[in-house]
């Protein structure tokens, strides 16, 4: 889950990440209702040390999402490792 602004989504992401910007997320929680609680996900913000990815984390660790982890080294530690990324919105 891509928890940067969707304009943000929109330029640039690791692929097959989900687009969840982290005010939609707080804003309307009934659209994590119908996620797999079983399911892996993986939580990343721009920054290393994003306070909104661990807050985001923890919710949905206590909402039942068990297998949830959050990228350490954030999205720029992705691009400075030169990982694969996606451009442009995915369908």
């Amino acid at each position: 889950m891509d928890i940067r602004p969707a304009s943000d989504f929109a330029v640039d992401h690791i692929p097959d990440a989900l687009s969840v910007p982290f005010f939609t997320f707080f804003h309307n929680r009934s659209l994590f209702q119908k996620l797999n609680k079983d399911s892996v996900y993986l939580l990343y913000d721009l920054e290393r040390n994003s306070k909104n990815v661990r807050l985001m984390a923890r919710r949905l660790v206590k909402d039942g999402f068990k297998q949830t982890f959050v990228l350490r080294g954030g999205y720029v530690e992705w691009l400075d490792k030169t990982y694969p990324v996606e451009l442009g919105e995915t369908p």
